[in-house]
């Protein structure tokens, strides 16, 4: 009988699990969005860290990692939806922003990149209408 073994990426997911958790990032993400939400939302946030790929490709990444072992259904429909209740859930990220800013002891200076995400999605609140920019 020969068994199938599967090698899962640890070290990348791991030291920015801790460093979440060590800087009050997942309890202000299960606080805001509850346990599994704050997973997802981690989850989708380390891979466009570490891989800068199109979420949709976060499925595959997530099998290949430690990351599977906390059955996370990524599937594109699922992020598609994700995204989008993020977008309309005003009070979520208002609660998250509030609790992680806590987590951190209140600190004095508090920076915030304003840069505008552009898009063409028409239902996402958080986006601004996408441009093409001229040079």
């Amino acid at each position: 009988m020969i068994r199938q073994w599967k090698t899962l990426e640890f070290g990348r997911a791991a030291v920015m699990r801790m460093f979440a958790d060590e800087c009050g990032l997942m309890g202000a993400l299960e606080e805001a969005f509850g346990k599994a939400g704050a997973l997802e939302i981690f989850s989708l946030a380390l891979f466009e860290c570490v891989e800068g790929k199109a979420l949709y490709r976060a499925e595959n990444w997530i099998e290949e990692t430690i990351l599977l072992e906390e059955n996370l259904a990524l599937s594109k429909s699922s992020i598609g939806r994700l995204i989008s209740d993020i977008g309309s859930d005003e009070p979520g990220r208002s609660c998250f922003f509030k609790e992680w800013i806590n987590a951190l002891g209140k600190p004095k200076v508090l920076i915030h990149d304003t840069t505008s995400i552009s898009s063409y999605a028409e239902k996402i609140s958080m986006v601004e209408y996408g441009y093409k920019k001229v040079s």
